[in-house]
């Protein structure tokens, strides 16, 4: 069994070009902390309880607590964004109550969520290699917490940074907030601190908090926009980083 996940691994470097290849393993030689974004590189957490049928939920409910809906509120089909648009035109009150039903859905979503593919042996490599496991996630803390504890894997991870209750959806990524809370203010570590992250906000965080970026496209077109956009490097399938991991000399 080992020597087919090695062999695996190393198929999967193969499948990489050579400059490709060789910017994930720069990359992965400096991650001694590896920051995971939650849906995408862990998990898609919408996948049964699709993120639009979350985002026109939390548009009704403007509507039930007597809001007029904001012609840029119309159609939108990202929750997150929703969230956002909600911050910059209603009050606080309102903000609070979209924000709090729609941690009450990602709660939900959190319990069909479906497994990334690959993320478990990225966990283990990570661990394996002597590095440390962080989510940093504009998802909720609760819904983070409650999937990872479902599938055992809390106690994989220092910490878990997410949204919560309160917090203004500006300070979201692509801002650096969330990352200068897992990394709680030490400068030293950004050298050797790593985000993996499958859109741009993800690249463009980590480029504002000053660590280094890996992009997950693991749709079609996301490799071109997250290259960019400036990620430090780019995989298609999370076996190629778990690759990388093992196999990448540790520069820290």
């Amino acid at each position: 069994m080992v020597q087919q996940r090695m062999g695996q691994r190393s198929a999967d470097l193969r499948a990489m070009s050579a400059v490709e290849a060789q910017s994930l393993t720069l990359v992965a030689s400096r991650a001694r902390i590896l920051l995971l974004d939650f849906d995408g590189p862990v998990c898609d957490i919408f996948a049964e309880y699709p993120a639009p049928q979350i985002a026109q939920e939390l548009v009704d409910l403007l509507e039930e607590l007597g809001q007029p809906v904001a012609p840029a509120l119309i159609g939108e089909r990202d929750p997150l964004q929703v969230l956002r648009i909600t911050g910059r035109l209603y009050s606080t009150t309102v903000l609070g109550k979209v924000d709090a039903a729609f941690r009450a859905a990602e709660c939900a979503a959190a319990k069909t969520a479906i497994p990334t593919p690959g993320v478990d042996d990225v966990i283990e490599s990570a661990l394996a290699t002597g590095r440390t496991l962080i989510v940093v996630s504009n998802n909720s803390r609760e819904a983070v917490v409650a999937y990872l504890k479902s599938h055992s894997l809390l106690d994989s991870f220092e910490a878990v940074i997410g949204r919560y209750e309160g917090l203004n959806p500006e300070l979201l990524k692509p801002d650096r907030h969330l990352l200068d809370l897992a990394l709680e203010g030490d400068e030293a570590q950004r050298a050797t601190c790593v985000l993996v992250g499958d859109s741009t906000t993800d690249i463009q965080a980590a480029q504002a908090a000053g660590v280094g970026s890996i992009g997950y496209a693991n749709k079609p077109g996301k490799s071109e926009a997250l290259t960019q956009v400036g990620a430090d490097a780019v995989i298609r399938q999370m076996t190629e980083l778990s690759t990388a991991l093992r196999d990448a000399p540790r520069g820290w």
